[in-house]
């Protein structure tokens, strides 16, 4: 069985070879990293290449500016389309770790049991201790991206009240995932389906740092993801694609992956208002995108 990663980079090649390294220390017999620096314009490149120059498996891409997260994701996925006879892709943020050292085998097991197209693991946030995945299990309605498109754009000339809102989402995640009750409650108000992340889910919407596709996927999308927005809602485009096309999403947490949420965001953005200044206008060009998209 043939396994290919691919990992983004932007400005964080520590982080990138964390990742690497924890790839490498699975029990995989047969794999390839494809590693895409997104116009780092720093010692990215060189680093890698130093550290990795004498490792086959392992291939660096170089974007000349930074296409975004589908964009700069998609050049991998191409890659790998034309020169590897992969079985699955996985396609993950540079800030995340493969803990369980059977990762093949369980994900072969998986495969076979659900034939799967896209597949989502449990991602596990050890700092907030925090579940990221599923993120929804049904679509949601043209209405619904509209009202989150003007609380975005009412945010984006009010960044300090955002990241406030942000501490408290947090919060509200934190006591959804340590108090089952607490969650059934909010989400009766919110009249939002409660997920347990303990459970196996078919199509619903996977989270976006750590999604795997099978073959089958592989050989009938010639992108990854697409449409293929800057940045923020390329779950959904995937999940809406999905639904569309009759693809096979899967969420089942028997394999885990750790998380160290948005740490490249807050490397090159800093501190939490300066980090809702740099995502609130990609929310909106998203949302944007996404009510179009809705509509086809």
């Amino acid at each position: 069985m043939k396994i290919a990663f691919v990992i983004l980079n932007y400005k964080n090649v520590n982080d990138t070879i964390s990742c690497i390294e924890s790839i490498k220390s699975l029990s995989i017999k047969e794999y390839m990293i494809v590693v895409v620096d997104n116009g780092s314009k720093d010692n990215s490149v060189e680093k890698l290449n130093d550290t990795y120059k004498e490792d086959e498996r392992i291939h660096i891409i170089v974007s000349e500016e930074n296409l975004g997260f589908s964009k700069g994701n998609n050049i991998g996925y191409k890659y790998i389309r034309e020169n590897y006879e992969a079985d699955f892709v996985v396609v993950t943020n540079n800030d995340v770790l493969f803990p369980q050292k059977n990762f093949e085998q369980r994900l072969n097991n998986l495969y076979q049991k659900t034939r799967f197209m896209v597949f989502g693991p449990d991602i596990y946030v050890r700092e907030t201790k925090e579940h990221q995945s599923p993120m929804m299990l049904s679509l949601p309605t043209k209405e619904e991206v509209q009202r989150e498109l003007e609380m975005y754009e009412y945010y984006l000339d009010h960044p300090n009240k955002w990241a406030k809102r942000r501490k408290l989402q947090i919060t509200k995640n934190r006591l959804c995932q340590k108090n089952k009750l607490f969650a059934k409650i909010y989400g009766k108000v919110k009249k939002k389906n409660t997920i347990d992340v303990s459970k196996s889910y078919e199509n619903c919407c996977v989270q976006g740092a750590c999604i795997v596709i099978s073959r089958e996927y592989l050989e009938k999308e010639e992108k990854m993801f697409s449409p293929e927005p800057f940045l923020y809602c390329e779950e959904i485009f995937l999940y809406a694609k999905c639904l569309k096309k009759g693809y096979k999403i899967v969420y089942d947490p028997i394999i885990q992956i750790w998380h160290e949420d948005s740490s490249t965001i807050k490397k090159i953005s800093g501190d939490a208002l300066a980090k809702a200044k740099f995502t609130l206008p990609n929310h909106v060009k998203a949302r944007k995108m996404l009510i179009e998209y809705l509509d086809v």
